[in-house]
């Protein structure tokens, strides 16, 4: 288990090291101020009203990188707190703490689809996602006892955030 758990550190620290250089991973959670970027770019085209779109533009940039930056600072802290988690299950960990590897990276998993990225059985793929979802780290998305899929749910809440119609 240590070995897996210093290869989930170091790939952290990978992640962590792109994000406080504001280059880590997108997500539609920054399109706040997509709504103002798609008026002002119809008022270009329709009016060539060229000086409101300049003024807004380094806004708008500055907004969707600070919100992008926020949203990865948010989902490194799920991470740490879910890897803690599986952590504490103790000899079970392993598994657990490798299916947690893919599910981060593939947030929604069947076990036969994890048990052939993993290379072990169904059973062992099947009793890794139970450890997570009774760690309530993912959960069943089907409704069925046969053939389940699983969601990494925090994960593609923080992803989704803002790209949600006001209404």
């Amino acid at each position: 288990m240590h070995c897996l758990t210093r290869a989930a550190e170091s790939e952290d620290i990978a992640f962590r090291n792109s994000v406080e250089k504001k280059s880590g991973p997108t997500s539609l959670s920054h399109c706040r101020p997509i709504r103002r970027f798609d008026s002002l770019l119809t008022r270009v085209r329709t009016n060539g009203d060229w000086e409101q779109w300049l003024e807004f533009f380094p806004t708008g940039v500055r907004e969707t990188a600070n919100q992008a930056f926020e949203t990865a600072k948010r989902i490194l802290h799920l991470i740490d707190t879910d890897r803690k988690k599986i952590e504490g299950l103790g000899r079970s960990a392993g598994s657990a703490l490798r299916a947690f590897q893919i599910i981060r990276t593939h947030p929604i998993m069947s076990a036969s689809a994890l048990a052939k990225k993993l290379n072990v059985s169904f059973p062992t793929a099947s009793a890794a996602l139970d450890q997570l979802l009774n760690a309530r780290i993912i959960r069943e998305i089907t409704g069925k006892e046969r053939h389940r899929v699983f969601a990494y749910s925090q994960y593609l809440e923080l992803l989704n955030e803002d790209t949600r119609p006001n209404g």
